[in-house]
């Protein structure tokens, strides 16, 4: 089934992150997009949690600016 969150510039990005942190292979992702947001930045924090140091040595674009 195609998700779609009502923007297909935000969809395709969503797909994207999704597929890279293969977060489809462990079941069906919550349609919702702020489910789905959330479902990511939780992945990122598991991640995070075992290899902190790699998250540490990328450069935010956010700050500094």
């Amino acid at each position: 089934m195609l998700r779609d969150c009502g923007n297909q510039a935000v969809e395709e990005r969503l797909q994207n992150i999704e597929a890279h942190l293969r977060l489809q292979t462990g079941g069906p992702v919550p349609r919702d997009i702020y489910q789905r947001i959330k479902k990511l930045e939780d992945k990122i924090l598991e991640l995070e949690g075992i290899s902190p140091e790699y998250f540490q040595s990328i450069a935010c674009p956010c700050k500094g600016h």
